[in-house]
């Protein structure tokens, strides 16, 4: 039989634990210290909690997301100017979004047939997709056979439930493959990656560049050809650019090398040297009230507030550039260079 303890025990007890600094819960035991200490100390640190997707564990720091925008929107760039002058007609392309699902979702977004150019990464040895819309691509072939404008029913990729025929991706090769050579181009700036096309693909089941369960990149872009709205992306499995963006960490984002600036300037300089220029010649000045301007007639002497024997300014395009002596040559007024101008000014 337990031996049961008399009031003045219990009492003797509760004040033995009382002076020894022990906290008593309403129970009669004592509490533990340890779950106060860690709340106490975790409220001090004053954490910072930041939510984690567990089902894309991938997903894209803001400085990479910023690098790979600047990436695709000089794509974008690059590959306008050559639907421009391909179609003749007005052209826009627009980065709408940067996305991170499984490739499964990818895959699954879209129930109707589409155009899939499926091309390979050679220094990753791995495949990514580049696909446009059937709307697009058939209003493509329908500009390219003669069609003045686009018809109304190319606004609706529903209307083209069907796989491009042999003519047809004939036709539009080009521009695939002229949207992957740009597309090669803008990512150069980062690293030195080569794009290969391999296949077309109408089907994207037969598409399978990656695991179903394989984080993707997704990059959608809104072409607008005239007043119609279509539909590219492209598609980089994580693996294939992984590379690419740890070599970003703690390096200056998406900057031009400095031979790559060198480079362009005989270029830069051989498409100015032939610009024209206006020269004009500064005899002098003279300040005239609103009353003396109102009264000049033909065959006043102006007085300037130059003389003879002083140089003359030459102005490029408005600007002061040179200095130089009026006169004749070959009874044609002349002006002669005596030296540069060039203050701060007018640098």
């Amino acid at each position: 039989m337990p031996e049961i303890l008399s009031k003045q025990e219990i009492d003797s007890l509760l004040g033995t634990i009382a002076s020894s600094g022990q906290n008593v819960s309403e129970s009669g035991k004592p509490s533990s210290p340890s779950f106060e200490k860690i709340k106490t100390s975790f409220d001090e640190e004053d954490k910072s909690i930041e939510s984690f997707d567990f089902r894309l564990p991938q997903k894209l720091s803001d400085d990479h997301l910023r690098v790979l925008r600047a990436v695709h929107e000089n794509f974008a760039d690059a590959y306008k100017t050559y639907l421009v002058s391909s179609l003749q007609m007005m052209v826009s392309i627009n980065l709408q979004n940067i996305e991170q699902v499984r490739y499964n979702e990818y895959v699954c977004g879209n129930t109707f047939s589409r155009c899939l150019y499926i091309f390979r990464i050679e220094e990753s040895s791995s495949y990514a997709v580049l696909e446009f819309s059937n709307g697009l691509m058939s209003a493509l072939v329908d500009r390219l056979l003669g069609g003045g404008t686009l018809s109304e029913s190319f606004l609706d990729a529903s209307h083209f439930d069907r796989s491009l025929t042999k003519v047809e991706q004939s036709i539009v090769k080009k521009f695939s493959q002229k949207a992957l050579s740009d597309l090669q181009n803008s990512w150069r700036r980062l690293s030195p990656l080569t794009f290969r096309l391999e296949r077309f693909e109408s089907k994207s089941d037969f598409a399978q560049v990656t695991s179903s369960n394989e984080i993707v990149s997704v990059f959608t872009f809104d072409v607008a050809i005239g007043d119609k709205h279509y539909m590219m992306s492209v598609c980089f499995p994580a693996p294939s650019i992984k590379s690419v963006l740890e070599k970003l960490e703690g390096e200056s984002k998406f900057q031009f090398k400095s031979h790559e600036r060198d480079s362009w300037k005989p270029t830069i300089s051989k498409n100015l040297l032939p610009t024209d220029v206006n020269i004009s010649v500064r005899l002098g000045q003279a300040l005239l009230s609103i009353q003396e301007l109102l009264n000049v007639e033909v065959g006043d002497v102006l007085k300037l507030n130059s003389k003879i024997t002083d140089e003359v300014k030459i102005l490029v395009n408005g600007k002061e550039k040179f200095l130089g002596k009026a006169g004749v040559n070959n009874d044609t007024v002349a002006v002669k260079v005596t030296q540069k101008n060039f203050n701060e000014q007018n640098k």
